[in-house]
């Protein structure tokens, strides 16, 4: 049996950052929900459960900007107090026990793929959603881009587009002279 420490730690942090932003009554009512949905150990159904219960409650829109600060969050609470040399790889695994990722990898052109998510086949593309549609996908955004920010120094990510036959998620690494729009 796989050890699912990373994806716990991070599943506690996500209801108590959730409960200070949308109340106790409202993440009962999404905990209910994957009582009665998801009836698994499975990481990654467990969370699709419960930020689907969460844009049922507050909307597409509204879902994905908390999960993308949820994501953010987690992050950092699972880099405080350990050192930096551990958090590149902390992100890896938890990414990993979610669901999210196979593994990270950095492309030649500047820009990173997340390869082998379980999302996109398992959830998205069998319900007709494109991958960045769902909130699912904003929450590991918001979770990769505060690691990313700490270990590589950049200002953000963007993603960029979905790549079936890799079966990855690209994104681009976002810095002064991206943003500004210098290249």
């Amino acid at each position: 049996m796989q050890d699912n420490g990373a994806f716990e730690e991070g599943m506690k942090n996500f209801f108590a950052i959730l409960e200070s932003l949308i109340g106790k009554r409202a993440v009962q009512i999404i905990r209910r929900k994957i009582e009665s949905e998801a009836r698994t150990k499975d990481p990654s159904k467990i969370l699709f459960t419960a930020v689907s219960a969460l844009t049922e409650l507050i909307g597409r829109n509204g879902a994905c900007a908390i999960v993308r600060e949820i994501g953010r969050e987690v992050a950092a609470k699972m880099m405080e107090g350990r050192p930096p040399s551990t958090w590149w790889s902390i992100c890896q695994e938890a990414l990993k026990e979610a669901g999210y990722a196979r593994r990270l990898e950095d492309l030649p052109e500047g820009d990173f793929c997340v390869v082998g998510c379980s999302f996109y086949p398992q959830f998205l593309k069998p319900n007709g959603l494109e991958a960045s549609k769902h909130p699912i996908c904003w929450i590991a955004t918001g979770f990769i881009e505060e690691f990313t920010r700490r270990v590589k120094g950049v200002k953000g990510i963007h993603f960029e587009l979905r790549d079936n036959e890799k079966n990855c998620c690209r994104f681009e690494y976002l810095n002064e002279k991206n943003i500004l729009g210098g290249g």
